[in-house]
């Protein structure tokens, strides 16, 4: 694995296949997007599987379903890297049509990570210390990313060698 938490491709041998095939960047751009998407939805639904499967002193987490829409994939426009993250920029709550919408990459970075005991100041109702709980950390994103990483980097590299070797025949043909 990468310091920056990315995938390590040996450059070396996909470039000499490049320059054999003399493809474009276009068309190389589009191979490596596809082959990209396809290696990180496996752990992607791998984070899922391991969502749906939490639970907490009090059962199971509620709505794993749509919790699990916070996963978030994004193939990058260069075709040069993905990301698979539990962090969404947008803020906890927006407003839609319909009612109030939660934003579950929001919840799930607590669910991942835990939070800290915290107490309240004293100010109004409730007196000073008052304990608002922890709630434990429940990894599932870590282990589904360590669970599948040889196999997506295996998928990436078939990947990319497939959809090179389409590009090519159908410029031969």
């Amino acid at each position: 694995m990468a310091d920056n938490d990315g995938w390590l491709i040996d450059a070396h041998q996909l470039y000499s296949v490049i320059d054999d095939l003399d493809l474009s960047s276009k068309d190389l751009n589009k191979a490596m997007k596809k082959a990209l998407a396809t290696s990180s939805r496996m752990i992607q639904t791998e984070a899922k599987k391991n969502l749906r499967g939490l639970s907490y002193k009090g059962g199971p987490i509620k709505n794993p379903m749509f919790l699990s829409r916070g996963v978030n994939t994004l193939v990058y426009k260069s075709g040069r890297g993905a990301s698979i993250s539990l962090l969404d920029n947008r803020k906890a709550t927006v407003r839609y049509k319909g009612g109030n919408y939660k934003n579950p990459a929001y919840l799930l970075r607590f669910i991942e990570r835990g939070t800290d005991e915290r107490e309240l100041k004293g100010r109004g109702k409730y007196p000073r210390g008052t304990n608002r709980g922890v709630l434990e950390a429940r990894p599932f994103f870590a282990p589904a990313v360590q669970a599948k990483y040889k196999a997506a980097q295996d998928i990436l590299n078939d990947g990319i060698e497939k959809e090179l070797i389409k590009i090519a025949n159908k410029k031969r043909s």
